[in-house]
């Protein structure tokens, strides 16, 4: 049994990645805890720079 309906599953979805995508563009590159796609490496490499 299906708890959310497909196409609900889609438009969720949708909205996911709109939001996903609207946070990256607001968060600075010293913000790099649990972002997909950012290592610790890039954090040390970033924090040096500055």
């Amino acid at each position: 049994m299906n708890l959310i309906s497909n196409p609900k599953k889609v438009m969720l979805h949708i909205i996911l990645n709109s939001l996903k995508s609207t946070a990256e563009k607001l968060l600075v590159d010293e913000q790099s805890g649990f972002r997909a796609g950012w290592s610790s490496m890039e954090h040390t490499f970033n924090c040096k720079r500055h």
